[in-house]
């Protein structure tokens, strides 16, 4: 019977990440991963270069995790501290064994680009992302899995070759392969991207009645009229534009201050959207290529050149909310129905608002927060069938509501 290894780990870092280093050893010693960490290893007396030398060429250790953060990195590229020492250490045994796979870089934080800091030395190693929240979980299971050797893809064993090889086909014919057609989008891009136009339709078409709802001023309103040299919005005025971020141009201030011009493209056309600073830190994770964004700002024109629109706030089109509006005969008929609707609305958590007409009193009721929900096809077909389509009515809020 073959006995089961403990895998045995050690951690490299900086202290500036202690908390979520220490937070990661205590969750792998719980799942059965024997940890080796300064911090529990390593006492007073002890020679902490010797420890480190240990810990890095010690066989019994299958792994060495490294995490990369702004300080770690700037001092292992510079060789200085505790970190610097390891690196010495680690960096050998990385150039000397190309094909070594003992040692991991663990991302823990990125640049304002979101470029990841990692040591030169182990720039080209594919590494596990801890930086982003969202995909945490997903990125631990892909780490324990490699610790145990238990990939979640593994490659089959090779088969035989297939007899008909061998055979003679006097009529031999190449079957193609049947793929469906691509998405819309994933076809528009191609378009642009070779074409330089859309041929088959636009990206924003689906979406055009919420824009049109949405906006103030399309693109075409920031061009120059030939006749009067002007835009048809104005200086200082503030608007509402809506359409997906073609280009993003990032530049520094003269404070080291990140800032973002970004062309945002709708059904008529391009707009430069200028984003200072300080409106670019608070809307830095929307403001990326391809995003559909709603973006009020103010009206900026120039001499012989297209208006543009100083950003002041961005919202998502799919963060514009909606209400659901559901009718009643009078105040008697919505109590007798009250928990019915709440066992409609039970399956749908969300933002969006939930109000209640009594016809008869002409009385609104909003349904507390705990009641909102995500206004879906589904909870819409059961309300509908329930008490009628007229009865049932979703209103969309303006963005001004939401900006």
């Amino acid at each position: 019977m073959v006995e089961n290894v403990i895998p045995k780990v050690f951690i490299s870092y900086s202290w500036t990440k202690s908390d979520l280093v220490l937070q990661v050893a205590n969750r792998l010693m719980s799942h059965g991963v024997e940890v080796v960490l300064d911090k529990w290893d390593l006492k007073e007396g002890q020679d902490k270069y010797v420890f480190m030398e240990q810990c890095v060429n010690n066989s019994d250790i299958t792994k060495v995790l490294i995490f990369c953060d702004k300080t770690y990195t700037e001092k292992a590229n510079n060789r200085t501290g505790g970190v610097g020492d390891e690196t010495v250490i680690i960096s050998s045994e990385v150039y000397g064994k190309v094909t070594q796979e003992k040692f991991i870089p663990i991302i823990t934080e990125r640049d304002e680009d979101g470029k990841e800091y990692v040591p030169a030395y182990i720039k080209t190693r594919i590494y596990i992302d801890f930086s982003n929240p969202d995909i945490f979980e997903e990125e631990y299971e892909k780490l324990v899995r490699n610790i145990y050797n238990k990939p979640l893809y593994r490659k089959p064993k090779l088969g035989k070759q297939p007899e008909w090889l061998e055979e003679e086909k006097s009529d031999f014919q190449i079957q193609l392969p049947k793929v469906g057609e691509y998405a819309k989008e994933t076809k528009l891009a191609f378009e642009k991207e070779v074409l330089g136009v859309y041929i088959s339709g636009h990206p924003l078409e689906e979406y055009e009645e919420q824009w049109q709802k949405a906006i103030s001023a399309t693109t075409l309103d920031f061009q120059l009229d030939e006749e009067s040299n002007h835009s048809k919005v104005h200086d200082g005025a503030r608007e509402i534009i809506g359409g997906f971020i073609t280009e993003k141009t990032m530049k520094a201030t003269k404070t080291n201050q990140m800032m973002a011009f970004v062309t945002l493209e709708d059904l008529l056309g391009t707009v430069e959207v200028v984003v200072f600073p300080r409106d670019y830190e608070k809307n830095r994770n929307l403001l990326e290529v391809d995003r559909k964004v709603f973006i009020k700002g103010r009206v900026s024109e120039e001499d012989d050149k297209p208006s543009k629109l100083i950003c002041e706030k961005v919202v998502p089109f799919n963060q514009i909310k909606r209400e659901l509006w559901i009718q009643f005969p009078d105040k008697a008929d919505y109590l007798k129905n009250e928990q019915i609707v709440y066992g409609y609305l039970a399956d749908y958590e969300g933002e969006d608002e939930v109000i209640i007409y009594c016809q008869a009193e002409r009385a609104v009721k909003r349904l507390p927060k705990n009641r909102n929900i995500q206004i879906a096809p589904q909870v819409l077909s059961k309300l509908m069938n329930h008490y009628g389509e007229k009865r049932v009515k979703v209103v969309e809020k303006t963005i001004e509501n939401k900006i």
